[in-house]
């Protein structure tokens, strides 16, 4: 049974405060040309690129084939998994230092300053403006793979929610994990409706319906989760058929990486409907790193990831 809130605060993004709202004194140029293009408030920014249009841009080829590593009918030991976790993450680990997102100013609006966008496939909003956010297209699947909102960039994340027309938000993170901040309660006050759909224990998966500048918007929320860990099987199968948009989905869970990356492989492969002998598993999580820097950041996750698509597809 859904539960009303009491009172919804809606995120308009009029209402939040942007980074570059005010033109401010800049230092000499040192490069940085999009600091000063943000800068610009007289000027008319050009319609946002689709998610699906860059991504669809972006050319994507991988040596590292191999039919026995497609084959998930048995699952494969943990010693396997190793061998696997180490051939993907000898590709794209990270964006090089000179990306955009490590740059001043935007360095500043990263939630982990080691994890940027490539500067050949991110997003932008409102016009221009930096956001540590990667278009991805695996199988045919559209998404928007995100860090968890800070309060630097709570206005960019709801024009990047409104401008690239999502309706499903995928969170993965808590506010708080282990008594670290991992992401910035953006659903509680802005929740109109919430309802548990499955539980496990501590872990559960709730959906909540958010009003976002004046749209309702879908939130997932696998609450829970551990980080750098695994999800429990059920509940990961339960949050992937939950999960289904014709817009893209947007994705986050703190970096924007490990929970994040082990959902978009899983989900595109479980969606592409083929075969388990067929499962296209180190090319998808390498197709993955080429449009976002890291994705899936342990053996433990890729395990998860082959559990749950076992799982949906036996």
């Amino acid at each position: 049974m859904a539960t009303a809130v009491s009172s919804v605060a809606q995120l308009s993004l009029h209402e939040l405060s942007t980074p570059f709202s005010t033109p401010s004194p800049r230092p000499a140029f040192t490069g940085s040309c999009e600091y000063y293009a943000n800068g610009v408030t007289d000027i008319t920014p050009p319609p946002p690129r689709s998610a699906r249009q860059i991504a669809s841009e972006i050319k994507v080829g991988f040596g590292l084939r191999s039919p026995s590593w497609n084959n998930l009918t048995v699952m494969p030991d943990d010693r396997v998994i190793k061998d696997l976790f180490f051939k993907i993450n000898s590709h794209n680990a990270l964006a090089p230092a000179d990306s955009v997102g490590n740059m001043y100013p935007t360095y500043r609006f990263n939630r982990h300053q080691n994890v940027v966008p490539h500067d050949y496939c991110r997003l932008t909003v409102m016009g221009s403006q930096y956001i540590n956010a990667s278009p991805v297209l695996l199988l045919g699947n559209c998404y928007i793979a995100t860090q968890a909102p800070i309060d630097e960039t709570m206005g960019h994340f709801v024009a990047l929610v409104s401008e690239q027309k999502v309706d499903t938000i995928v969170t993965l993170a808590m506010p708080i994990e282990k008594g670290e901040v991992k992401a910035l309660d953006y659903w509680t006050q802005s929740a109109q409706s919430s309802r548990v759909l499955m539980e496990e224990g501590d872990e559960r998966v709730v959906e909540r319906m958010l009003l976002m500048d004046n749209r309702q918007v879908r939130q997932l929320h696998y609450e829970n989760w551990p980080d750098h860990g695994a999800p429990k099987t059920d509940l990961f199968k339960k949050i992937l058929e939950e999960a289904n948009s014709e817009n893209p989905l947007l994705v986050h869970c703190s970096a924007g990486i490990g929970r994040t990356g082990s959902f978009i492989v899983a989900h595109s492969i479980i969606r592409s409907q083929v075969p388990l002998n067929q499962s296209p598993l180190v090319e998808t999580a390498l197709r993955a790193r080429h449009f976002r820097p890291g994705t899936i950041t342990t053996p433990v996750q890729l395990k998860a990831v082959i559990e749950v698509i076992r799982a949906s597809k036996q």
